[in-house]
């Protein structure tokens, strides 16, 4: 069965993009869940956020836990982007296992090992960056990472 999400959150421009209108997205399914691949670049995140809104939004969630939902998505892919090891030809995958307890979103990308304990405010309040995994934390029930052969998975739960 191949997932499709629908784009009705003002992102229906997403495949538009001219970064990534050349190599569309792979939709797949998994025994676990729903799959979904992208190029590993910042224009690739509507597409991610998309991916988890439409699963989140068939499972019945409330648009406020969607919404809570989605924003740490946003931060865990901005991260990957912006910190991992990959580059616009390198693969994104992003799955999402849903239950009667919440969803699971699971976040690979190519990434090395860092300290995943380092969770804090940055100390400077006007400084523009270093607050997504302060969020996730905030947002999330659970995060737990794991390194592998050059790649990142981040694994994320959140209770409904």
């Amino acid at each position: 069965m191949v997932v499709r999400a629908s784009i009705d959150d003002g992102e229906s421009d997403a495949m538009s993009s001219p970064a990534i209108a050349d190599r569309p997205p792979v939709r797949t399914e998994r025994e676990s869940g729903e799959g979904l691949s992208v190029s590993t670049t910042a224009a690739s995140a509507p597409l991610v956020r998309q991916f988890v809104r439409s699963a989140a939004v068939r499972r019945g969630a409330p648009t406020d836990w969607i919404d809570e939902l989605i924003i740490a998505i946003n931060e865990a892919f901005s991260n990957a982007v912006r910190h991992g090891t990959g580059s616009a030809a390198d693969d994104t995958t992003v799955s999402v296992e849903i239950s009667d307890q919440g969803l699971v979103v699971n976040l690979t990308y190519p990434g090395e090992p860092f300290d995943v304990e380092q969770r804090e405010l940055p100390d400077d309040i006007f400084q523009h960056t270093g607050r997504g995994r302060f969020l996730m934390r905030q947002l999330l029930d659970s995060e737990t990472y794991h390194f592998q052969d050059g790649r990142t998975t981040l694994r994320m739960f959140k209770h409904l």
